[in-house]
């Protein structure tokens, strides 16, 4: 929260010194990459609403996350978190606050083969 009104303070600072081309230019030099890759894919997915539903629908019951680790100070911290269904873990992510580590857990349990193997054994038990 604190680095992002610090960023916010520097642009709006670019903008009222040079206006809008310099606040673009800024921009554009700073996060060109991650502007890419919004382009390349679109991040308007829920990944943990996802996976939620999916499990529900299979098994009744929700997904749990746990920070396992945060590591670095506490301007920088880097959280690990782990998503646990019926006490499997099905993924793991990392971010620079406790939601993104929980979203980057959900986004690797989609992608990950081990989900779709848990939910099989899901619903051979249920039958």
């Amino acid at each position: 929260s604190t680095l992002a009104d610090a960023m916010e303070a520097i642009l709006g600072a670019v903008y009222i010194d040079g206006g809008v081309l310099a606040a673009q230019s800024f921009v554009l030099k700073h996060w060109a990459d991650e502007i890419q890759t919004l382009k390349e894919e679109p991040f308007d997915m829920n990944p943990k609403g996802e996976l939620q539903e999916l499990l529900q629908g299979t098994g009744g019951e929700s997904p749990t996350y746990r920070i396992i680790a945060a590591d670095g100070p506490d301007h920088a911290k880097l959280f690990q978190a782990i998503v646990v269904w019926k006490g499997q873990d099905l993924g793991c992510g990392s971010g620079m606050s406790k939601k993104q580590a929980q979203t980057a857990a959900a986004q690797d349990a989609l992608s990950n083969k081990r989900l779709k193997l848990v939910l099989s054994e899901s619903v051979k038990s249920a039958i």
